[in-house]
């Protein structure tokens, strides 16, 4: 578990984050873009079948909930380009929800001047500010990270 959380603390986190999000390829609400970026990424010229991380994904998950028993409920930071939040991230449906999924691993960090260099770049920049709870609680990578400047704290999807 160790070592996915490293190797995920470097290149490797497109690859696991892209199964994630773009490994739905039958489903209609998979925007294209995602499913292709998938293929790209996970596909094999040799195959038909990508390569969706399933062993990866359940050992980082696994880690990361490990990990996260020894984190402090603490404020994290988010920072994204080139993307724009849904309509359902502002407006209240008819149950009185709103908000969005992340349906891969989400990384946070507690120092926010690293978000605001995520959310430089390309498009639209937003910068999340989110209190952990108790029980919803990411999990400190400092100790493993091939980045330790980040003070990454890493969400399982």
């Amino acid at each position: 578990e160790a070592l996915a959380l490293r190797l995920y603390t470097g290149p490797l986190f497109e690859k696991c984050n892209i199964a994630n999000r773009g490994g739905a390829l039958d489903g209609e609400k998979t925007p294209s873009f995602m499913k292709n970026h998938f293929l790209e990424l996970c596909g094999r010229s040799d195959s038909n079948c990508p390569n969706r991380y399933c062993t990866t994904n359940f050992v980082l998950t696994s880690g990361i909930v490990k990990t996260s028993k020894m984190t402090k409920a603490m404020t994290v930071w988010r920072g994204n380009c080139g993307g724009r939040l849904p309509v359902q991230f502002w407006k209240e449906d008819a149950t009185g929800v709103r908000g969005g999924v992340e349906f891969a691993f989400m990384s946070t960090t507690t120092d926010r001047k690293v978000a605001f260099q995520y959310a430089r770049g390309d498009g639209i920049g937003t910068i999340l500010e989110m209190q952990m709870g108790m029980i919803d609680k990411g999990a400190d990578l400092g100790w493993v990270s091939q980045y330790p400047h980040e003070a990454e704290l890493c969400f399982p999807p």
